[in-house]
């Protein structure tokens, strides 16, 4: 299934994480930066207010190219770290923009060749957790990551198949961003950009999360303008 993405440039200035506006003097501190706790979450809010999963799925890219570009300046550990989060973000992409196959190609695919896996006590035993199960110690249960979102997977899934068998799926569809009026979007932007602003600042302020000070980060401006 084929489905084109508004060119690049075209995108509103407003999308600073996409752009890295606050960090381009650095992109790799900028990565470090967005992909951890509390940036993080400002990333996965901004997608989820504006439902906007063409910018989802080109941050995912970008990053994406971020790493290749690094190499050797990144640990193992760290390259992991970002490919758990950056997975969870094309599938949130794709679910967000009602792109049904390329969810379930993207999910199994993962499954398949990313053996990232979370711990759970041995004694754990959620629902669909065994077909997840990658390997088990005395006191631990190894669990592959994307058991986090194997409930997001099935219903995607009846969505596809009920797709490919002809039946209407319209009703299952995802709203969109052009749903939102400009009034309701430009509102949301604005809460975006204070809690963008608080949280740099934090940051700033912060001897815990990284700045300039620390070598290999970038210290993200205390403001962005649009």
């Amino acid at each position: 299934m084929n489905h084109d993405l508004a060119p690049f440039n075209s995108l509103k200035p407003y999308d600073a994480l996409l752009r890295f506006a606050p960090f381009e003097f650095d992109r790799l501190g900028a990565l470090r930066v967005l992909m951890t706790y509390p940036m993080i979450q400002w990333v996965n809010h901004n997608f989820s207010r504006t439902r906007d999963g063409a910018t989802e799925l080109y941050f995912v890219r970008y990053c994406r190219g971020i790493i290749e570009e690094s190499g050797a300046e990144l640990s193992a550990e760290e390259v992991e770290s970002f490919d758990r989060e950056l997975t969870h973000f094309e599938l949130s992409a794709y679910d967000r923009l009602n792109w049904w196959q390329e969810y379930v190609v993207c999910f199994e695919e993962a499954r398949s060749h990313k053996q990232y896996t979370i711990e759970y006590a041995a004694w754990a035993n959620h629902p669909g957790m065994e077909k997840y199960l990658l390997w088990q110690t005395m006191g631990h249960k190894h669990v592959h990551f994307l058991f986090a979102s194997h409930q997001r997977y099935e219903i995607v899934k009846r969505k596809l198949d009920r797709l490919n068998s002809g039946k209407t799926t319209k009703h299952l569809e995802r709203r969109q961003m052009e749903d939102l009026t400009e009034e309701q979007l430009n509102k949301r932007y604005i809460e975006l950009l204070r809690l963008f602003n608080f949280l740099t600042q934090q940051q700033e302020s912060s001897s815990d999360i990284p700045t300039s000070e620390a070598p290999g980060h970038a210290e993200p401006r205390s403001s962005v303008v649009f």
